[in-house]
């Protein structure tokens, strides 16, 4: 995720000096992204496919959005990825870890920016899928959440856009943010519920007759 300016210490000396990348091609997609090899092979294209899923889901915020600007669940969202954005750029311009020499991003690298949005997304909707579901259709939506966010973390390393540090305390962070987020929209909740300009399509009006239920080992 981009956070350098000019003068940038993170900056390679390529990108100082005016010239193109020489280790492979800068793919610019909002929120993601990554250096593609020139000559790519199918494992390469594989980690390419999951370092788009930060625009895949802006991609899917802004269809929602459109359907139901003042909805509960979308708003929810919203400030999950609102958080993770901030969180990202406070830490990469205050640590300004360069990226491993063979990136084409001319941005700093730590925290990985994927790794804190994909690892806070698994973390909460894993937590909505425990407190809503049950049976199969937790653990197995669980498992699919996990499979489909948690490779981002291998395939930034292996694009050589992060060291695996970074995007370790990336998906640290986003754990932190995805619980913690979760939590707090728990206890928030029972008032967002109740204001008339929001539409509640994230709880109990809009989970059927079992309504929301609180995670709990019970649950």
């Amino acid at each position: 995720m981009p956070c350098a300016m000019a003068g940038n210490p993170c900056d390679p000396l390529w990108y100082q000096e005016g010239r193109s990348c020489p280790h492979g091609i800068h793919v610019l997609l909002p929120f993601s992204t990554f250096t593609l090899p020139f000559h790519p092979q199918p494992i390469d294209w594989c980690a390419a496919v999951f370092c788009t899923l930060p625009f895949d889901w802006t991609l899917l915020w802004l269809l929602l959005m459109l359907r139901t600007p003042r909805g509960l669940r979308e708003l929810s969202l919203t400030a999950l990825l609102l958080l993770d954005d901030v969180a990202i750029l406070v830490l990469q311009a205050a640590l300004q870890e360069p990226r491993p020499a063979e990136s084409c991003l001319p941005s700093c690298g730590l925290p990985s920016g994927h790794a804190v949005i994909c690892i806070s997304l698994t973390c909460w909707l894993s937590c909505e899928l425990v407190a809503r579901q049950k049976g199969l259709r937790r653990w197995g939506g669980v498992l699919l959440v996990v499979a489909i966010h948690v490779p981002v973390t291998w395939a930034k390393v292996h694009l050589m856009d992060h060291t695996p540090l970074q995007v370790f305390s990336g998906a640290v962070l986003g754990a932190i943010l995805g619980f913690g987020h979760f939590a707090l929209l728990q206890r928030c909740y029972p008032h967002l519920s109740s204001s008339a300009w929001l539409v509640d399509n994230y709880g109990a009006k809009a989970s059927g007759p079992d309504g929301y239920r609180s995670l709990s080992p019970e649950g």
